[in-house]
């Protein structure tokens, strides 16, 4: 007797089963993401996977080999099936995907062009509107983080071999290679584009923020953060800039702290014990900040310190704010759920199936998340068709918002916020344009087919 199972490392197992015995007999792979179920035929002849990007790929012709007992299996692309499904209706996958684990994905503000890292080595460069590769770039080792600046021009990586890479994004040209002795391991644009912030471990396991200044292409400052002897496979991102680039926010064992760039002065927000970090992310406006510790999701006022705690329901990993302050989008520790909470409120609004386990979310922009899983797919998530799907869970300013973005979708005159400066303009253009500026601060919005 035989027993398939599937897994999310996107392959088969058969096993032989018997009653003295439980044995690995074969092992399928060559799915392009992971397997959620698979089926026999009724003649034990093909096995069916269902696959998480939506297709269905067909194994034929198995059949036991009896001098070695293992179960040999073919497949070919005329057996690859495509379907569809209600319930991806809100997620684009992009093709082709990452052969394993998706460190980091991140979108320019601009959204025309994203970018996700992974574990194969691989730094894949997205336009966002055709969901099509445009560059793959393959390092010598793997690559933890990436991030976009605010000129949508440029893009920096963190790889295994202490560099930290500028990019060209549109072509994929490195600009600029920063060489560290320490081991870095998260990297953020400031939101003005002139300093790249990143973490990074000694080999004693020292830990330091550093400041990059891009235009002088000098370090600019470097300060330490308290993580005792942590590994850097340990080290959370921990730290975010302020909307204004003139400080910084980060935690470590101690408590949480207020770095000011110009005056070079550092202030205690709160000093409590801030173990088990593996997240921190400041409000869109510059007046919150939330950490994702113990698994837990806790909610600080930058100048007045705990606010309270959300999201008790789920072991939280990763979050990310989306339209303004009204709403934060949180990914779990293996759970293919995106949770969506009401910072103001700190309850629950709505939780979205994406059917894989997801391992990083990139910023909102113009109502996308750029999304990526564990298996290796990269995906973009259209909010705004998630919340016309269940229009009354939602907050009446933040689904007041998500019509003002729909309205532009179908390209009437209406007046729309600019996510970027605040201003209030009219949304003039065709139905064919995918993109509108903003006359006050002149940054693009992607407004999508």
């Amino acid at each position: 007797m035989y027993l398939a199972t599937s897994s999310t490392d996107r392959s088969i197992r058969i096993w032989n089963i018997n009653p003295d015995s439980f044995q690995l007999v074969s092992f399928l792979s060559e799915h392009l993401s992971a397997v959620n179920k698979c089926y026999w035929s009724p003649d034990a002849t093909r096995i069916a996977a269902l696959c998480s990007n939506g297709t269905i790929k067909v194994w034929t012709k198995i059949t036991e080999q009896t001098s070695t007992k293992l179960i040999d299996c073919q497949t070919s692309s005329s057996d690859e099936l495509t379907i569809y499904s209600p319930k991806f209706k809100n997620k684009k996958n992009i093709d082709p995907f990452h052969l394993s684990r998706v460190n980091a994905c991140d979108i320019s503000p601009d959204g025309r062009l994203g970018v996700s890292v992974s574990e194969d080595r691989d730094i894949k460069i997205w336009k966002m509107n055709k969901q099509k590769v445009i560059k793959t770039i393959t390092l010598d080792n793997e690559v933890h983080s990436c991030s976009c600046s605010s000129d949508n021009l440029r893009m920096a990586t963190v790889d295994f071999d202490h560099n930290i890479i500028i990019w060209e994004i549109k072509t994929g040209i490195k600009l600029k290679v920063i060489q560290e002795q320490d081991m870095p391991v998260h990297c953020k644009w400031s939101p003005d584009g002139s300093l790249l912030a990143y973490l990074a471990c000694d080999t004693y396991g020292k830990s330091n923020i550093i400041l990059w200044n891009d235009v002088s292409s000098k370090k600019s400052e470097k300060f330490p953060v308290n993580y005792g002897n942590t590994s850097w496979t340990d080290l959370p991102c921990n730290f975010d800039w302020l909307p204004d680039s003139k400080a910084l926010i980060f935690a470590d064992f101690k408590g949480c702290y207020h770095y000011d760039i110009e005056k070079l002065n550092l202030t205690t927000i709160i000093s409590i014990d801030m173990k088990d970090i593996t997240d921190l992310k400041v409000s869109p406006d510059g007046k919150y900040f939330g950490i994702i510790q113990n698994k837990k999701f806790n909610l600080y006022h930058i100048y007045g310190g705990f606010k309270y705690e959300i999201s008790k329901d789920i072991a939280c990993k990763r979050c990310q704010w989306i339209f303004s302050n009204d709403c934060i989008c949180i990914i779990g520790n293996n759970d293919p759920m995106l949770h969506f909470y009401s910072p103001l409120s700190g309850t629950k609004v709505h939780s979205y199936y994406t059917s894989t386990f997801l391992s990083a979310i990139s910023k909102c922009v113009s109502g996308h998340i750029f999304a990526a899983a564990h298996a290796g797919e990269v995906f973009l998530l259209d909010l705004i068709k998630i919340i016309d799907d269940y229009p009354f869970v939602w907050p009446l300013k933040l689904y007041s918002k998500s019509r003002m973005h729909k309205e532009g979708f179908l390209g009437k005159n209406m007046e729309v916020y600019c996510q970027y400066c605040g201003k209030k303009f009219v949304c003039d253009h065709n139905k064919d344009d995918t993109f509108v500026d903003c006359p006050k601060c002149s940054k693009t919005h992607f407004l999508g087919q």
